[in-house]
């Protein structure tokens, strides 16, 4: 577009075209930013879309885990009364015990497994064979919890791997009131894959995530498993140091996860009554994968926009590029002798008025040379118009090659030629005019029935004081031309000069 631009001559169309190119930066620029924020728009609606979903997601896990640790829960309570109504029986071996934990593991479909912790932290599994105890877990920070606590509630420990099951559990343990046998704290296993298959069916596919985490930062589980991070605390991130503080649950749009680092959108939530707290999470990169196809469509819609509007402005700027070369060609025409390319009597006239009121004003001098092709009728007689039409383009041609830039050269009528001569006194005009002679004799017109040799008649005239007009300096040059005419053709006469 600028290669229109820098070809326009007239102002007002350079203004138009600027018009037209700032018209069509600014369109482009609309179209980009409009698209860019429609792209913005359809991201942030796809983030608030799975945030929502992520937070009724998560409504529904903290209710699940919440029910499971009810469940345990519940069982603690009933056993302690079952304790409390029942002092003589040793729960480690009584029958009435195992049947209670029998029912617990067929209403939990055997996924909870019941344990028994002395007051030195001797571990029991009923129904027991021996007193001998299979562990101690006095160093376990659920029993510490629980055996030295006043307070008769759930404790929930870290993550063990068992080396008898040869998987990872969750213990959970609470402290008995009437201590039977010596017995002080009940506890449960909970196995992480139960956990597990709970939050694999409920997470966000394909990279979503699901943790359990306890309200200090312990990673208690999570779906997909990171062996690694089992038991290590996040206590550090976010969650746990910032948001849980304000408020037990809440949305994090576009965080990054304390485990894999990856950013994801969060949802966190307590769960009541336990110090648990669930988070659930899907990746970014699945979240935007629609927003992959809405960009593309929106970015080729904008690029056949930012084409049809570079189209159109090259075109209007095209156009305006021809109307400005047709506007300067008919200036030139209006201005110009059509066969010569010389100016014409009107160009010339209105350049002499200008020149000599400069003249005058300055106190420059000024000169005119009235020039006419001697015997041109002979040569339009003897070869044709044809060739008398070529003589005057090529005598024109000829003249012009020998001035200077500021000259003007004008056709006056017929054979007969006009030459401005502005700063130029009566010396330097007869120096210009010999040099016109010579570059006229040197032309020799072949038109295949003879050579024509050009020979003119030179009149100059030089601005006087008394020079009313333009007319009148003309007039004087004229009369300078006849008197070369009447001095025998092929000279130059000065105006004013004797014979």
């Amino acid at each position: 577009m600028n290669f229109f631009w820098f070809r326009l001559h007239s102002k007002e169309e350079r203004s138009t075209a600027r018009i037209i190119a700032t018209s069509a930066a600014l369109g482009l620029a609309l179209v980009w930013a409009g698209s860019a924020m429609l792209i913005a728009e359809k991201r942030r609606a796809l983030i608030d879309e799975k945030g929502r979903v992520l937070e009724r997601t998560n409504s529904a896990i903290a209710a699940q885990t919440g029910q499971l640790f009810k469940v345990v829960e519940i069982f603690f309570v009933a056993a302690d009364h079952w304790f409390a109504a029942n002092p003589d029986a040793d729960p480690r071996f009584d029958p009435g015990f195992n049947r209670l934990i029998e029912d617990f593991h067929r209403r939990t479909g055997g996924r909870i497994d019941i344990r028994l912790n002395s007051r030195e932290g001797g571990l029991y599994i009923p129904p027991s064979e021996s007193e001998v105890p299979l562990a101690n877990v006095a160093e376990s920070d659920f029993f510490r919890a629980a055996n030295n606590s006043k307070e008769h509630r759930l404790f929930v420990g870290a993550p063990m791997f068992t080396k008898v099951w040869k998987r990872w559990i969750i213990p959970v343990s609470y402290p008995l009131h009437s201590q039977p046998h010596g017995i002080s704290v009940i506890a449960a296993a909970i196995s992480l894959p139960v956990l597990e298959g709970i939050y694999e069916e409920a997470r966000d596919r394909p990279n979503g995530s699901i943790t359990l985490m306890r309200g200090d930062g312990v990673l208690l589980a999570r779906q997909p498993r990171v062996e690694t991070m089992i038991g290590k605390s996040l206590a550090k991130g976010a969650i746990v140091a910032s948001l849980l503080p304000m408020s037990p649950q809440g949305l994090v749009v576009e965080g990054r996860s304390g485990v894999d680092g990856k950013p994801r959108i969060l949802s966190y939530r307590s769960v009541p009554d336990f110090p648990l707290v669930t988070v659930v999470t899907a990746e970014i990169s699945d979240t935007l994968v629609r927003l992959r196809t809405y960009a593309a469509l929106v970015l080729a819609l904008a690029l056949a926009v930012s084409a049809a509007i570079i189209v159109f402005s090259a075109r209007m700027l095209k156009h305006l590029h021809a109307a400005d070369s047709s506007r300067r060609r008919l200036s030139d025409e209006a201005k110009t002798d059509p066969l010569t390319g010389a100016g014409n009597r009107r160009l010339f006239l209105a350049r002499l008025d200008s020149e000599m009121a400069r003249a005058r004003r300055y106190g420059s001098a000024l000169s005119l040379l009235m020039v006419d092709l001697d015997h041109f009728k002979a040569i339009n007689d003897r070869y044709g118009h044809r060739w008398g039409d070529q003589t005057l383009v090529r005598a024109a041609a000829a003249i012009q090659s020998v001035l200077r830039g500021a000259d003007l050269l004008g056709r006056y009528g017929g054979e007969e030629f006009i030459v401005l001569l502005p700063e130029t006194d009566q010396e330097e005009a007869l120096m210009a005019a010999e040099r016109i002679h010579g570059a006229i004799r040197e032309l020799a017109i072949d038109t295949g029935q003879g050579i024509i040799s050009v020979r003119i008649s030179i009149g100059v005239a030089s601005l006087k004081p008394e020079d009313g007009d333009a007319q009148g300096l003309i007039h004087r040059a004229d009369q300078a031309l006849y008197a070369a005419k009447g001095q025998g053709r092929d000279r130059t006469v000065l105006h004013g000069e004797p014979e």
